[in-house]
């Protein structure tokens, strides 16, 4: 039996049109995950580098301080929309939800913590704050403020580069 050459090409590009189709998931499924900074040797000299050049009067040891500090944050966004951050001997629960157009993850946590230390005084973090998935969702960059703040930032030169940068683990 003869096949015909192109009715053979179309239907190979129709199952795979239908496969790729079948297997692509949504935003809010994508956005799932763990994201966490590198917890490599490497992965934390550059991001003290990368401090260091951006904040020249910083001391190396606190820019190596401050990178070792990120490295230990963790974003947990689960299927069930609950989230959780980890930063050190902190934890902060709550949920989050996402804007699919513009990729924005506004997160309500259940309380404010002082990432400080209790020794510290004060509460430092807000209760809303917000995280900008890459497009491919791989990462997240996430700023310890509410939305209306982040669009704020964003329009000051440099602002959009305040935020925490972690890969999805």
């Amino acid at each position: 039996m003869v096949v015909n050459g192109r009715r053979f090409l179309y239907g190979c590009t129709l199952l795979i049109a239908m496969a790729t189709i079948g297997c692509s998931q949504s935003p809010e499924q994508a956005v799932v995950g763990t994201y966490g900074g590198s917890t490599t040797g490497i992965g934390g000299m550059a991001k003290a580098m990368k401090l260091k050049h951006d904040n020249p009067e910083v001391s190396g040891s606190d820019a190596l301080a401050a990178a070792t500090a990120m490295s230990l944050m963790a974003l947990d966004l689960r299927s069930d929309k609950t989230a959780t951050f980890f930063a050190g001997t902190v934890t902060m629960t709550g949920t989050w939800k996402l804007d699919p157009a513009t990729r924005e993850i506004t997160l309500e946590f259940d309380q404010t913590v002082s990432l400080m230390g209790p020794e510290a005084g004060g509460e430092f973090a807000a209760q809303t704050w917000t995280a900008i998935a890459s497009k491919d969702f791989s990462a997240v960059k996430v700023y310890m403020v509410p939305p209306e703040t982040v669009r704020g930032m964003k329009a000051v030169e440099g602002g959009q580069d305040l935020g925490i940068v972690m890969k999805k683990k």
